[in-house]
């Protein structure tokens, strides 16, 4: 069990660069190796050759993975462990070889076949650039019908594959009513559906798709109305793109929006106030705090707390940061709905350190500075994070030494 355990380790930290590794790889996984038990965070030996077949660390292991790789993995399906099914899967789509993608197309629609965040994750794999894709559908059409996560999973494919013209016409052209269901479904949580929705439509041609997507225009997250925008100005829907453009004032559109101007070659629609640095450094705050890793939706409130210009010592260049005071409501059972205050900072690597910054009265933008750059520091592993004080990082900073009362 050591042994095992002690190999395994070894392999995790091996880099496949050649051939000649990737085909020894490729035998390894061939053999019939007893799974270990092991833990539920631990890989199987299989788990772990499939990794590296996963992520090669050189042009040509990637090559001999993407030749040779599939029929090895399939013949080792069967000794598989459902766990290590999923990352074979995730492995056979990015591969993208004709048999791979056939086989990844009859799992997933079997009745049995994977569910949730298992077959988000393996459609993600699917290369567009594959000359094989076409495989995928319409093996993977009835999904679509799915009342379960695969009909989304696979329209989000779809999408993919419409808008880099590998696939024609959208499967989902013919399925308006479910996209309808999608737009108009209430879960506050997740948006998902209507977004996969919107952009679907924005693929598919006719009246109907363009009914659909003014009533999306409509939609309480602004996320999903600037997808609604957006596919109607790449439908050609006349005061679409200008309103787009005003949407780059909006700080909960600004970067998206501004994207999605350059795609289309309209960039020059762009109002000028657009392009202030406060606007887009809210943007870019805001953007920050509805990722799901943070808080998930977008502040109650937010505001410009400080914004000065640092020769920065993380990254050693002279450049304006933001410090933005945000809010958001907490619930505590039993008492009245009390507000959150944080800090986040922006110009620099767009954090808010919770536990480390204080908004007034307690804390000063100049602490919050002094943090952020010694939290970059930390992170960046620069030799100065073990032995600066925040008192020598305020001197570092300009400031004036901190005053204790």
């Amino acid at each position: 069990m050591a042994a095992s355990r002690s190999a395994r380790e070894q392999l995790q930290r091996s880099r496949v660069l050649t051939a000649a590794q990737a085909h020894a790889v490729l035998e390894a996984l061939s053999r019939e190796v007893p799974s270990h038990p092991g833990s539920a965070i631990e890989d199987s030996p299989q788990a772990t050759l499939l990794r590296l077949i996963q992520m090669p660390a050189a042009q040509e292991s990637m090559e001999t993975f993407r030749a040779h790789a599939s029929p090895v993995i399939l013949a080792a399906w069967p000794r598989l462990s459902e766990r290590d099914r999923t990352l074979a899967l995730m492995v056979l789509a990015r591969i993208g070889s004709r048999e791979g993608l056939e086989f990844v197309a009859r799992t997933v629609a079997a009745p049995n076949g994977p569910q949730g965040l298992s077959i988000a994750v393996i459609l993600e794999e699917v290369p567009v650039e594959s000359p094989h894709v076409e495989v995928l559908f319409p093996a993977l059409e009835p999904l679509l019908d799915a009342e379960d996560s695969r009909a989304l999973e696979v329209l989000n494919l779809a999408n993919r594959l419409v808008a880099a013209r590998q696939l024609w016409p959208h499967p989902a052209a013919t399925r308006l009513p479910r996209l309808r269901r999608y737009l108009e479904s209430e879960s506050e949580n997740d948006y998902g559906p209507a977004l996969a929705a919107c952009y679907a439509l924005a693929l598919i041609p006719g009246a109907e798709a363009l009914v659909l997507l003014e009533r999306a225009t409509q939609h309480p997250d602004p996320e999903v109305r600037l997808e609604a925008l957006y596919a109607r100005s790449r439908q050609g829907v006349p005061g679409a793109v200008e309103a787009l453009a005003q949407a780059t004032l909006d700080p909960l559109m600004a970067l998206r929006a501004r994207e999605y101007l350059q795609e289309l070659g309209k960039a020059h629609l762009r109002p000028q106030e657009a392009d202030d640095p406060v606007l887009l450094a809210k943007a870019e705050m805001i953007s920050w705090l509805r990722h799901p890793n943070e808080f998930g939706e977008e502040p109650e409130s937010i505001e410009l707390w400080d914004r000065r210009v640092f020769d920065w010592p993380p990254t050693g260049d002279r450049r304006e940061l933001f410090l933005f005071l945000y809010r958001y409501p907490v619930y505590i059972y039993g008492q009245d709905e009390e507000t959150e205050v944080g800090v986040g900072l922006v110009g620099s690597d767009t954090f808010s350190l919770t536990n480390e910054t204080k908004p007034p009265p307690e804390g000063t933008p100049e602490d919050a500075y002094v943090a952020h750059c010694l939290w970059e520091l930390r992170q960046s592993r620069d030799p100065r994070a073990g032995t600066l004080t925040p008192d020598q990082v305020r001197a570092l900073l300009g400031f004036p030494p901190k005053v204790w009362n």
